[in-house]
């Protein structure tokens, strides 16, 4: 006979249907579902992409039933109570006559935020709130951190060597890390919703920033950090202007290249301090409805998101090699006491092919 289902069972299956949204529903959280008859699950499901129907309704749909007397129904985060790109959830679920709802988290969402949970309670269903609570607000950070600031989640990604140099003197850098290292970059460019370079890294390395060492499951937008508009249209990353968003971050009153980008499909911003890094974040996630960034180099960059306290997690990949006199990874970064060094979290440490890959957080 089979054991009937925990709530804790329940939830940590909607947390692993829930990733399988992981760099498509971006902006929208990531929603696993299922529902449950006589304590086993009968039907599941996940929000699958930005816009289309949400994990609940995904659920009931596949589930083929029309009332669900009796029946609980299980899901990560509050289901949703006001009109977006589709309609309430709570309004089928209360339609459909579930008995009971077990939910993760409360919604961040302002227009959510707790709503949804009160609006079953009065229609007669048993609610609980916070099965695996941690878990859940950990799968959508990226979702929390906006709705809780309307600022982009951070992620930064560097792959050095054990000395601390991300390039030779010279500028060489392909490649310092393994492949398992640069595959498991490739997920973190298909979890975030954009990448961000400077132009120094764009001139030096011509990146491609794709995903191909999975697929290329996802083309992500890039952002450039360029003051005086020397992005060149013979780069990888000009070249991919048709098939995802390119957007160049400036400070130049250069009218004729201005033109000449924008006629090459390149998105153009103006801002009249390339120092202010939280103003320029800020800019673009509201314009282009992001909520994380990986932040990938080079040297000047990273010193400038550590100066600016904005780093919200940092995968650090470091391959046994020892370069000597080459570019440092926060080349310029000044700390005078070690009371003021900028300060992280360790989360993990893991073998990454021939790399180390150390996890860490604010």
């Amino acid at each position: 006979m089979q054991s009937k289902i925990s709530d804790t069972e329940a939830m940590s299956r909607c947390l692993e249907l829930a990733l399988n949204g992981s760099g498509s529903v971006s902006p929208n959280p990531l929603v696993g579902s299922v529902i449950i008859k006589d304590g086993v699950i009968i039907s599941e499901a996940w929000h699958e992409e930005y816009g289309g129907l949400h994990a609940e309704i995904n659920a009931i749909n596949k589930s083929g039933l029309s009332s669900f007397e009796g029946m609980t129904l299980a899901v990560n985060l509050e289901p949703c109570s006001h009109f977006g790109k589709q309609a309430p959830c709570v309004d089928t679920i209360i339609e459909k006559k579930f008995s009971r709802v077990i939910i993760g988290m409360k919604d961040p969402n302002p227009l959510v935020s707790g709503n949804g949970i009160e609006k079953l309670k009065k229609a007669g269903i048993a609610v609980e709130v916070g099965i695996l609570e941690k878990d859940c607000k950990w799968i959508n950070r990226f979702f929390c951190k906006k709705m809780e600031t309307n600022f982009p989640f951070i992620v930064m990604k560097v792959a050095q060597s054990l000395d601390g140099c991300i390039a030779t003197i010279t500028g060489e850098s392909k490649w310092i890390t393994c492949e398992e290292s640069r595959r498991r970059t490739h997920i973190l460019r298909h979890e975030c919703d954009a990448i961000l370079v400077g132009i120094n890294t764009v001139l030096e390395d011509n990146p491609i920033l794709d995903t191909r060492h999975i697929g290329n499951i996802k083309l992500p937008t890039v952002i450039i950090l360029d003051t005086n508009l020397r992005f060149p249209l013979n780069s990888n990353l000009a070249l991919s202007s048709t098939k995802r968003k390119v957007i160049v971050v400036h400070s130049s009153d250069n009218k004729e290249r201005i033109e000449e980008l924008a006629s090459a499909n390149i998105n153009l911003i103006y801002v009249e301090n390339m120092f202010d890094l939280k103003n320029i974040l800020e800019l673009i996630a509201t314009q282009e409805n992001l909520i994380s960034v990986l932040v990938e180099g080079g040297s000047h960059i990273f010193s400038s998101f550590v100066s600016s306290n904005l780093i919200d997690e940092l995968h650090l990949f470091v391959a046994p090699i020892i370069i000597g006199n080459g570019k440092r990874t926060f080349s310029t970064v000044e700390t005078l006491k070690l009371s003021e060094s900028y300060k992280l979290r360790l989360v993990s440490s893991t073998k990454s092919g021939t790399d180390e890959h150390i996890f860490l957080m604010k």
